[in-house]
């Protein structure tokens, strides 16, 4: 619901913005420059870039749930930060429950989180991924496994 609320409102924003055929020109200084004049062209652009951007946020999970070879056992990925889960589903008497494979966020304080930018890859040995940062290209091996000793997350340099 607040998602639906800020969309509307950013699309209403576009739409006075296109509809009010303002003349005006903002003006914009930078240090150490001259002040330059924005056009509402450039405002437009600028405007609809931000929606852009929020709108792919829409489309993206920030969590994803990956199949191990395993079939009680999912990975839990928070694709905006790289946090891993291992998440065991239960039938009868076999125990659900969720643990933290890695807990360590794989952003810094200064990289804005984005939804869709981690990405876990299956490899051929069944306790073993790769997680991928599709932004910058770093990669982990991720090993999951029942005993929390031999749960590994480490960057492949």
């Amino acid at each position: 619901m607040k998602k639906l609320i800020i969309l509307t409102t950013i699309l209403c924003l576009v739409c006075f913005s296109a509809t009010a055929q303002s003349k005006t020109n903002a003006t914009v200084k930078t240090s150490g420059q001259k002040a330059k004049t924005m056009s509402q062209g450039q405002k437009d652009t600028i405007l609809f870039s931000y929606l852009d951007a929020y709108l792919s946020q829409l489309r993206e999970p920030q969590y994803k749930l990956y199949p191990t070879d395993n079939m009680w056992i999912f990975l839990k990925l928070n694709t905006m930060t790289g946090q891993i889960w291992q998440v065991q589903y239960g039938v009868g008497d076999k125990k659900a429950m969720e643990v933290v494979l890695d807990i360590d966020k794989r952003i810094s304080s200064e990289d804005e989180p984005i939804c869709g930018r981690f990405e876990l890859h299956k490899t051929q040995n069944m306790y073993n991924f790769i997680l991928l940062d599709t932004i910058d290209g770093r990669v982990w091996q991720v090993q999951w496994a029942f005993e929390y000793y031999n749960r590994i997350v480490k960057r492949i340099n």
